[in-house]
């Protein structure tokens, strides 16, 4: 909002003051015309309130990821927000089907006003609309910005066990995961095996960090489960690993892969794909690429389940080659 990556065009509100304070005034720390977005009040002034009527809304032009939402009172004045909600569009064939932002009690979540609001677990919108708490005889204004990217890849986000750590040294976790944690179970977010980011082969660099790991003694069966926007044709998917034999540090020796239908009804999988051994000098260790054929699969989610070769599995990246069904 603040540099205007987000164009006027695409900034719009149900009602405003007057000119001077329209939903282009909006934008994070702007100071021009009244300071702010208002919106009018003046057709609540006989009732008592909280009012969740009036909005301003954002839309994006590509699907994009929200991590928070930070709300300013407007400039050179008190008038700010108490409490606002959420709410958002996932489907743009759909102008007007808009889903109002939970929290964990499966009630509508309010946030605090003027103050940096975290969203967590992050959200996927193509739309959204802050909805300011009214009372009539009190006006409200707000300045925001969000805090968020474009989804790349179409990847929402994977599911998986959190890593291990190797001797009390290499910490193999997943230390960027933004969604939620439920013991060691990662869900709703996204991090380190989606950053774009290629970990070193040399595990002493940083203690490891950048590498997902797990052992087999304290993960014997690892997974992970990628959720993507819409319904995909995949085609291949490429593993970023490493392989050191003196640690025990080897590729995986068979995944099995599984799609929408057979992700958890116990059926056979749909794929199985053995990658070759790699044999190497015992004191050195390579990082390596492992690219699974997907046979052009379709679905909107994908699960991969490996088998140990060595103790060790170490992964940094994955990346998919896929396209929207409609489009191929």
């Amino acid at each position: 909002m603040e540099d205007e990556g987000i164009r006027d065009k695409d900034i719009r509100a149900t009602s405003s003051l007057n000119a001077s304070a329209s939903a282009i005034h909006g934008r994070l720390n702007h100071i021009g015309g009244y300071g702010g977005w208002c919106p009018d009040q003046q057709p609540y002034y006989n009732d008592t309130g909280p009012i969740h009527k009036d909005f301003i809304q954002v839309e994006f032009p590509r699907p994009f990821r929200i991590k928070g939402i930070i709300t300013q009172p407007r400039a050179q004045g008190v008038e700010g927000i108490r409490r606002f909600l959420v709410s958002y569009r996932q489907d743009q064939e759909n102008n007007e089907k808009y889903a109002w932002l939970y929290d964990g009690r499966s009630q509508v979540k309010f946030f605090r006003g003027n103050s940096l609001s975290e969203l967590k677990p992050p959200l996927v919108a193509d739309a959204i609309r802050i909805i300011p708490e009214i009372f009539p005889r009190r006006q409200v204004c707000l300045r925001f910005e969000l805090l968020g990217c474009q989804i790349e890849g179409a990847i929402v986000t994977y599911k998986m066990l959190q890593g291990n750590s190797l001797d009390g040294r290499y910490n193999f976790t997943d230390s960027s995961y933004d969604g939620l944690t439920e013991g060691r179970f990662l869900f709703f977010g996204l991090g380190m095996l989606t950053d774009g980011r290629l970990a070193n082969e040399d595990l002493t660099v940083n203690n490891g960090l950048g590498w997902i790991g797990w052992n087999m003694i304290e993960t014997p069966k690892p997974y992970i489960i990628f959720d993507f926007l819409n319904k995909r044709i995949f085609i291949l998917a490429t593993f970023h690993c490493n392989v050191k034999d003196q640690t025990h540090i080897e590729l995986f020796s068979r995944v099995e892969i599984r799609f929408d239908k057979t992700m958890w009804n116990g059926s056979p999988p749909d794929l199985m794909q053995e990658p070759r051994e790699i044999s190497i000098p015992s004191s050195s260790s390579i990082n390596c690429n492992v690219t699974i054929d997907l046979c052009r699969r379709v679905g909107k989610s994908v699960r991969f389940n490996f088998t140990y070769r060595g103790q060790w599995i170490l992964i940094s990246e994955v990346i998919f080659n896929s396209g929207k069904l409609k489009d191929l």
